[in-house]
C-alpha cells in the first residue's frame, strides 16, 4: 500500500476502536493533533512508521499507542518515534516483539495534556483553554 501522510491540526474524538491507524508500509508525520476517548489513540502496524511531533492523548480507554504485526505478508510490525507528545505515559504504549518505539534525542513527553499549547496549535478561532475543553466535551 505504501502511503506517506501528514496529519496536522486534527481533532478526533470518540471514534470507537482506533483514532488513527497506519498499516501496510505507510509513513505518518503527526503534528498539532488531539485524540480523545478512543480505545486506541494510534495504531501502527505492518512495517509502518509514525513520527509524533505534537500530539495529545486525552481520556484514552485503552492504549495510547499500539504497535504490532498483523498481516503475515510483513515480517515487522510498527515503529513510532516520539518527539513531542502529551497525555501519555510509557505504560500506555504497547509493542509486540516485531515492533518498536523510541524517543527522539530532543523529545518532550508529558503525562498531562498541555491545554495551553493545544489552544495555540489547534486554532479553530479565538478561544481559551476552556473553549477547547468545551468543544471536546460537546463531542462526547
Amino acid at each position: 500500500m505504501t502511503s506517506k501522510v501528514t496529519l496536522e491540526k486534527i481533532l478526533i474524538s470518540r471514534s470507537g476502536d482506533k483514532c488513527i491507524s497506519a498499516g501496510e508500509e505507510s509513513t505518518l508525520l503527526i503534528t498539532q493533533t488531539l485524540v480523545d476517548s478512543c480505545q486506541i489513540g494510534l495504531a501502527v502496524k505492518d512495517n509502518s512508521e509514525a513520527t509524533i511531533d505534537g500530539m495529545s492523548f486525552s481520556n484514552q480507554r485503552g492504549e495510547s499507542i499500539a504497535l504490532y504485526n498483523k498481516n503475515p505478508r510483513y515480517s515487522v510490525g510498527g515503529k513510532v518515534t516520539l518527539k513531542r507528545a502529551s497525555g501519555i505515559s510509557e505504560s500506555a504504549i504497547t509493542a509486540d516483539r516485531r515492533s518498536a518505539w523510541s524517543l527522539a534525542h530532543d523529545a518532550t513527553v508529558d503525562t498531562d495534556v498541555d491545554w495551553e499549547n493545544l489552544q495555540a496549535e489547534l486554532y479553530f478561532g479565538p478561544h481559551s483553554e476552556t473553549r477547547l475543553k468545551q468543544i471536546i466535551e460537546s463531542l462526547r
